[in-house]
């Protein structure tokens, strides 16, 4: 058996390894101790998964197994991810099915990365098609490149989250007339809105702040708002409308205006702001 490490043939010497499995919890164990994270195992070309740990040994010609440094590992793990999606799509494009049915047989082992990304993508737990499988596949892509530009370039994926606040700030105040009018689904997408774009300046400010070398804290920030955040997700559960819209009106808004305001020095922002809702 052939055994590659990071594209390097290595000398393998079995000793207990009798499975698939044995040899993999054997390179996990190398890759700990010298600092690198697994980032991707290929069996005769093909993706490793669970269901493949009790095949012996004998019957495998080559191993490749990708580690990098653990501070490269998730960014090597979602470049993976994009090509294996992008792949897939032009598998449903070229109305490939055997590919298809070749790719959706390494799905198990891109699941668990999907699930570390909140993403749950039902559809592609069904036979793969050409027909009705590229929506959800396109779905997936879009949240790896996502993913993968947050963390490639986290000031840009701040600054961009830091931007969107502007306009949806702008419309806090007309919430209040859309629970008057019923229009309680325009409402609660705007709040959906402004929750998924706090997510992203959570994920990340970290690497944001120190490339602009800003000596803001967000630890303290976070601490001044998270309790309103708190409070409007418990309104929300109760149905009390009346709560939710006066918290993010007077005390999540002006929170997060003077966040924009205070980040105009390290981070140059666009000052334009949208109509209100309608």
């Amino acid at each position: 058996m052939i055994l590659l490490i990071n594209q390097t043939p290595v000398d393998l010497t079995l000793e207990t390894e009798k499975t698939l499995g044995d040899l993999v919890s054997s390179l996990f164990l190398w890759a700990a101790q010298n600092d690198l994270s697994p980032v991707g195992i290929l069996v005769d070309g093909r993706a490793y998964h669970a269901a493949l740990a009790s095949s012996e040994l004998t019957g495998v010609a080559r191993v490749e197994f990708e580690a990098v440094g653990q501070d490269q590992a998730v960014l090597s793990q979602l470049r993976v991810l994009s090509e294996y999606f992008t792949l897939a799509l032009d598998a449903c494009r070229q109305n490939d099915g055997a590919l298809l049915r070749d790719l959706q047989s390494e799905f198990p082992s891109v699941r668990p990365r999907l699930a570390e990304l909140g993403v749950a993508l039902p559809g592609l737990e069904r036979p793969w098609d050409t027909r009705t499988t590229a929506g959800e596949l396109e779905l997936a892509r879009v949240e790896v490149m996502r993913s993968l530009r947050e963390r490639e370039n986290p000031r840009q994926g701040f600054v961009d989250a830091l931007n969107a606040l502007g306009p949806q700030l702008a419309e806090v105040g007309s919430l209040a007339s859309l629970w008057q009018k019923g229009q309680d689904k325009v409402a609660l997408d705007w709040i959906r809105n402004l929750m998924a774009t706090l997510e992203v300046l959570n994920r990340t400010a970290a690497g944001a702040l120190l490339a602009a070398r800003s000596e803001f804290s967000w630890s303290a920030w976070q601490v001044s708002v998270q309790p309103f955040l708190e409070e409007v997700e418990v309104a929300l559960g109760a149905g009390d409308f009346v709560l939710v819209n006066d918290l993010l009106e007077y005390e999540v808004s002006p929170r997060l205006a003077a966040l924009r305001e205070r980040l105009g020095d390290d981070f140059v922002l666009d000052r334009a702001a949208t109509a209100p809702l309608e």
